[in-house]
């Protein structure tokens, strides 16, 4: 039981560390500063190269209908 412990603990530790950093560090600044620059960055990077709002999707196929004789 123990040993398992272990291992989980031991994986989930390497799994988080796989991820992005999600902390900034300016030193001297203040987290509102560092946060509105962060924020100002985003907008701008946005505005440069908008993201494509476009919804693809296959064209429908339509299949004829049956043709009765008399």
């Amino acid at each position: 039981m123990r040993l398992r412990h272990i291992v989980s603990v031991t994986f989930f530790g390497v799994l988080a560390a796989c991820g992005p950093v999600g902390v900034y560090y300016q030193e001297g600044a203040s987290t509102d500063t560092v946060s509105r620059a962060l924020t100002g960055c985003q907008s701008s990077a946005l505005k440069q190269a908008p993201v494509a709002a476009q919804v693809r999707q296959r064209p429908p196929t339509y299949l004829p209908g049956r043709s009765y004789c008399d």
